[in-house]
């Protein structure tokens, strides 16, 4: 596994480090991040599942052609923001009125997802105003899930979660406009994450540990620089 991660690594800085040559080629993306599979299952009852709902990506990637047939190195780096499904945070708030607690304040936890990817890119020139792109390569993602605080009957109680991370894979393709603007659609399949954490109240903590399998579909748009 360490061995996969320092590959994934090399090949994204090779890309980064490879931007002054003047065939370097830097764009940035935005789209809606689309969880799928356990990480958008609302399904509670299934403790694999994420609850997810649709958020924001956000990316920067870096391309950096090898030959005129089209084959080229990518890097990129990306900024997945999502939420919990309404139907989740229901469910939850059903549970705290279960127990008689009917006033809870509730700050849900969000799903922060970074992947880091490298690997290798294929354009098409199709004619002189569109072209196809693919990208296929390795992922590093960071998972940071965020508080989630529960404040009732004058007591607080915390859940919190430590970093995360795991190797997984980037697939994708789209179109490219004029040699400048893009749409394109992305697979990241970013495995599953071990994720520590902690439960705080009363002045006690309680150590817990759980699995998170991300898996998220970015459309995005894209702008070339």
């Amino acid at each position: 596994m360490k061995n996969f991660k320092i590959i994934a690594v090399t090949l994204l800085a090779v890309c980064l480090t490879t931007k002054v040559y003047s065939q370097g080629i830097v764009s940035v993306h935005f789209g809606p991040a689309i969880p799928v599979l356990d990480f958008g299952s609302g399904d509670m009852d299934d403790e694999d599942a994420g609850g997810a709902a649709v958020g924001l990506n956000i990316g920067l990637k870096y391309v950096y052609p090898l030959s005129e047939s089209g084959i080229g190195f990518f890097g990129g780096v990306d900024f997945h923001y999502n939420g919990l499904k309404q139907g989740v945070k229901d469910d939850v708030e059903k549970f705290y009125r279960g127990l008689g607690i009917n006033n809870a304040d509730i700050k849900f936890y969000r799903y922060i997802n970074v992947p880091v990817t490298a690997g290798l890119n294929f354009t098409n020139t199709v004619d002189e105003k569109v072209s196809l792109f693919a990208n296929a390569g390795l992922a590093i993602n960071f998972l940071k899930i965020t508080d989630m605080v529960v404040k009732a009957n004058g007591q607080t109680v915390t859940t919190s979660m430590d970093l995360a991370s795991n190797v997984g894979f980037r697939l994708g393709g789209g179109v490219l406009i004029d040699d400048k603007y893009s749409v394109s659609l992305d697979y990241m399949g970013l495995g599953t994450h071990d994720i520590k954490g902690r439960v705080k109240v009363l002045g006690m903590s309680q150590d817990i540990d759980v699995k998170g399998k991300i898996d998220i579909i970015n459309l995005t748009f894209g702008v070339r620089f």
